[in-house]
C-alpha cells in the first residue's frame, strides 16, 4: 500500500528578511509530506480528500533564526509570504534539532487557517491541553504537549478501528546514574557596534539522578484477530506479526506483538487474581 505524498513550502533563514519570506524560484522550495493524522485531520476540516502529489499552502516550514530573542520575534509577530501573514503553532521534537543557518524548524499556519491548529491539538488531546492551560500548573512541555503533536505528524496507515484496549501497571527499575546537563543564563555582551546586549549562554553542570524509571516503555500485545484487520486494511498478503502502533488522543505510540493472550490465559488459568478473572454470562 503505497502512501500518498502531500507538498508544502520550507524555507531557511536566506529566504527571510525582515519577517517578510520571499524566494527567486518557490519550486526549490517545496518538499514532501507523507499521510499522517494531520493530513487526515485536515482532509475532514476541509471536507475534501487530499491527492497524491498535491500541493497545500496552508502549512509552511520555517527555520527559526538562532538567536533565541530573533527567533520569539517571529514567533510572535508571524512572517509575511504572498501577502499573507503565517503564524507559528509548532516545532516537532525532530524539528528541534535541525540547524541550517538558524535553528529548529517550525511549522506556521496561514491566519486564515489558525483555527485548524485548535481543532488538531483538541483532537490530538482530547480536550487535555485546554485543561492544562486552564489549570496553569507546571508541566514537561515535551512530554505534555509537544511529543502529542510530533505524534500527529509522524508518517502512518489508518489500519481499521481502534480496538479494546487493557492498561496494566508499567514495571519500574530503579537507576542510580550520574551524568552532566544544561543550565541556562543570560550574560551580557557587546556587539559589532560596540554596544552593550543580553544574550543566552548555558552552564555545564554535574547531575545526581537517584530515581525510579519506567521500562518496556512503548511495548504491548496484541490477539491475532487485530493483526488480521491490519493485514485486510493494508492489504498484504503475508501473516503480521508486529506494527508500529499509534492511538491519536491516548497517546498511545510504542510497538505490539502477535500473542493470543486469551488462549493463554485459558490454558493456564488457575485463579481469580488483582488483574483478570474468569467470568461466564456477561453480555
Amino acid at each position: 500500500m503505497q502512501q500518498r505524498q502531500i507538498k508544502i513550502y520550507s524555507f531557511g533563514r536566506k529566504n527571510i528578511i525582515d519577517g517578510v519570506i520571499s524566494a527567486e524560484n518557490l519550486e526549490e522550495n517545496i518538499i514532501t509530506l507523507t499521510e499522517s493524522f494531520l493530513t487526515f485531520v485536515y482532509e475532514c476540516y476541509k471536507s475534501e480528500k487530499l491527492l497524491d502529489g498535491q500541493f497545500i499552502d496552508e502549512i509552511i516550514k520555517v527555520m527559526l533564526p538562532a538567536s533565541e530573542e530573533d527567533a520569539k520575534a517571529e514567533w510572535d509577530n508571524g512572517l509575511t509570504f504572498n501577502d499573507k501573514k503565517y503564524y507559528a503553532w509548532f516545532a516537532t521534537t525532530s524539528g528541534m534539532k535541525k540547524e541550517n543557518l538558524g535553528k529548529c524548524e517550525t511549522i506556521f499556519l496561514r491566519e486564515d487557517f489558525c483555527n485548524f491548529g485548535k481543532e488538531f491539538e483538541v483532537l490530538i488531546s482530547l480536550g487535555k491541553f485546554k485543561e492544562i492551560e486552564d489549570s496553569k500548573e507546571k508541566i514537561c512541555i515535551n512530554k505534555d504537549v509537544l511529543s502529542r503533536l510530533s505524534l500527529g505528524v509522524s508518517n502512518c496507515y489508518m489500519a481499521g478501528d481502534m480496538p479494546d484496549v487493557i492498561v496494566l501497571p508499567q514495571p519500574k527499575f530503579h537507576m542510580i546514574k550520574d551524568y552532566k546537563t544544561v543550565e541556562k543564563y543570560k550574560e551580557k555582551v557587546k556587539d559589532k557596534n560596540d554596544e552593550e546586549r543580553e544574550r543566552i549562554n548555558y552552564n555545564l553542570i554535574d547531575y545526581n539522578f537517584d530515581d525510579d524509571i519506567d521500562v518496556f516503555d512503548g511495548g504491548a500485545i496484541s490477539t491475532p484477530k487485530v493483526f488480521r484487520q491490519i493485514q485486510k486494511e493494508l492489504n498484504i498478503n503475508y501473516d503480521v506479526e508486529f506494527a508500529i502502533i499509534r492511538g491519536y488522543g491516548i497517546g498511545i505510540k510504542g510497538m505490539i506483538t502477535k500473542f493470543d493472550i486469551l488462549k493463554y490465559l485459558d490454558v493456564f488459568y488457575k485463579e481469580n487474581t488483582d488483574f483478570y478473572k474468569k467470568m461466564t454470562n456477561i453480555i
